[in-house]
């Protein structure tokens, strides 16, 4: 009698470890912050820089644990590439605050030199905020060092 009552605890103990343990997970995947972000999003934007509008094309890869931001931007035939990793700062119901770090510029060097415009080279992007719009759609805004934003129109590519 004392081993079944044994048993019937045991199994009573592991029965509700086991629901915890799952609700718990059940629970961290309804609350990812990102879960509703993820995905390969694309778009355009333009950019002003020193009087001279830019076409900005943007592509942003969102996964568990990594966000990545691809830009490139473009004035005639030149145009050079901004790429960066986004670190997820604070999340707000409507709003994800994103930190810009692990930034490389290919090809900056050379636009300058063909397009005659003065694009900074030291950390033009600080930070941003994306907002989703509805189902397939966000706003990204990029805070950039001269006060002004670089606002994106991006939808969910298929895949």
């Amino acid at each position: 009698m004392r081993a079944t009552l044994i048993k019937r605890v045991a199994v009573i103990i592991t029965l509700f470890v086991s629901c915890a343990l799952l609700g718990n997970k059940v629970y961290q995947y309804n609350n990812e912050p990102t879960r509703v972000y993820q995905g390969v999003w694309e778009g355009l934007g333009h950019l002003n820089i020193g009087g001279h509008p830019l076409k900005s094309e943007a592509t942003l890869i969102i996964e568990p644990g990594l966000a990545r931001l691809s830009i490139v931007n473009s004035f005639n035939e030149h145009n050079y590439t901004y790429d960066a990793e986004l670190l997820l700062r604070r999340y707000e119901h409507e709003l994800t605050h994103l930190e810009v770090t692990n930034r490389t510029v290919n090809g900056l060097d050379t636009f300058i030199a063909n397009s005659n415009i003065l694009v900074p080279n030291q950390g033009t992007l600080l930070h941003g905020n994306i907002w989703r719009l509805e189902e397939g759609k966000l706003i990204l805004k990029m805070k950039l060092t001269n006060q002004q934003n670089a606002i994106y129109i991006l939808e969910k590519t298929a895949g």
